[in-house]
């Protein structure tokens, strides 16, 4: 398959690493700009919420000197072009190891000086870069070529850390730097090519398990497959399971509920690892039903929520994956299931009333809506709808379990739900919202109104008419 893009837009990285390398957008919301510049970065996402992404700059060197470079890269290799046809070229292996081959370039490794940011010789041909800010250090060692550091050390932390690779006689650099925490164990060294190699079957395995398009959307499907492919991270830490991150770019960790879309993405092809994406949330739900709202392999925190779509995803899941969903799988999640649908009516509904409510924008997905502009807590139509979607799912899980009581409770939850949604929040042609707390009414321009029509059918015919309207008006 055909995939290149430009590393300033899109991370180059690879299926079960927490590395990338990417030229980074400017920081958000207006924070300071990197100490080091814009440019090419080796960045780590692992740490998010108790750490930065960015860790090294990367610069093409001649003659001692960093140059302009050309950045370029697919699937199996990041490629830095530079005057007179000199270059140094990237590839991933799988286990956070960055491989490094040159042609009369070299190579600087720079880190911005903080606190704990230090770097030490571990023999004459590796240094040791420890940057403590992205909770990582990197054992960087040259294989062919030479490498030579500056970090003068200024009591708890060096006054700059530069590590630079330079090619041997021949003009050829072949380098490696490995990612690692607390002890490095050394590691065989395979060839530049056979790592490459290996990124781009990975790759195309991947690629082969997702629905086929129109070949003119060939490219862009490809493009796609390398971005969900590239965004898959191995179990570390908080993550018992292989995770696919939102991206590597910015939103690099798993909410409760990106994670059921992701799964969905993955149903035709790999049913048990979209179903992996659905428990990784459940690994982490509390002794009250909630589920953490994001996690990431050391961090995780319950601040706010998301909206339950987990059932809309499990029956999506059930209806693409070849097999559906089998019944050890729906042994396991019936629990937690239930679980976290009871948590929504018992811990989220205000004294009398009938629907549950949102606490902040955050709890919805749609953190910046209009809809929370008047304040929280608030009672949202998408959320009863989603929640009624949810029980249905229970209901469809007990029934399949020969639990038929269960069954029918569930499904008896989830019509009660969609009727008290009509009779609370429907205003003849639209939706509103409602404050929990006086019971103000609250219209926006916002299309979350609209997200009940997920319920299709199960909507009385009048009001489905008049939401499709209002989407074609």
């Amino acid at each position: 398959m055909n995939v290149s893009f430009d590393p300033r837009q899109i991370p180059f990285s690879r299926r079960g690493s927490y590395l990338s390398l990417m030229s980074p957008p400017p920081p958000a919301h207006g924070g300071a700009p990197r100490a080091l510049g814009d440019g090419l970065y080796l960045r780590c996402h692992h740490a998010r919420g108790v750490g930065v992404r960015d860790a090294m700059k990367i610069e093409l060197l001649e003659a001692g000197k960093p140059v302009e470079a050309k950045a370029s890269a697919g699937v199996d290799r990041l490629r830095l072009d530079g005057p007179g046809g000199k270059f140094v070229e990237f590839c991933l292996e799988s286990h956070d190891i960055v491989r490094i081959r040159g042609a009369g370039a070299g190579l600087r490794m720079r880190a911005d000086a903080q606190p704990g940011v230090v770097a030490y010789r571990a023999h004459e041909s590796a240094w040791v870069a420890n940057i403590r800010p992205a909770l990582v250090r990197f054992f960087i060692e040259a294989m062919h070529g030479r490498i030579v550091a500056d970090a003068p050390w200024a009591a708890d932390q060096c006054e700059h850390v530069t590590i630079d690779l330079y090619p041997d006689e021949s003009g050829r650099l072949e380098a490696a730097i490995d990612a690692f925490q607390s002890t490095h164990v050394p590691v065989e060294r395979r060839d530049f090519s056979a790592s490459a190699a290996d990124s781009l079957d990975s790759y195309e395995s991947f690629a082969q398990m997702l629905p086929s398009c129109d070949a003119t959307l060939a490219d862009a499907a490809a493009l796609a497959a390398y971005i969900n492919w590239s965004c898959l991270v191995r179990p570390r830490g908080l993550l018992a399971r292989e995770a696919m991150l939102m991206s590597k770019v910015v939103m690099d960790q798993v909410w409760s509920w990106d994670n059921c879309f992701n799964a969905i993405a993955l149903a035709q092809g790999n049913r048990e690892l979209a179903l992996d994406q659905i428990r990784l949330m459940f690994d982490h739900q509390d002794e009250f039903g909630s589920l953490p709202d994001g996690l990431n392999p050391s961090f995780k925190h319950y601040n706010f929520s998301k909206p339950p779509v987990a059932g809309w995803a499990l029956g999506e899941i059930a209806r693409r994956a070849s097999g559906g969903i089998g019944l050890h799988a729906q042994t396991q999640l019936y629990p937690p299931m239930c679980a976290l649908g009871r948590w929504w009516l018992d811990h989220r509904r205000a004294e009398g009333q009938p629907l549950p409510h949102y606490l902040h924008g955050n709890d919805s997905g749609w953190d910046n809506s209009t809809m929370f502009d008047q304040g929280a807590p608030l009672i949202a139509p998408d959320l009863t709808a989603l929640l009624a979607l949810h029980m249905e799912q229970c209901g469809a899980l007990a029934a399949n379990l020969d639990r038929p009581d269960e069954a029918q409770g569930w499904r008896a939850k989830s019509k009660w739900l969609i009727r008290a949604l009509v009779d609370e929040l429907w205003r003849g042609d639209h939706f509103v919202a409602r404050r929990a707390d006086d019971g103000s009414e609250v219209l926006c321009q916002s299309l979350v109104p609209l997200v009940p029509l997920v319920l299709g059918k199960r909507l009385p015919a009048d009001v489905s008419g008049k939401m499709v309207a209002q989407l074609a008006a």
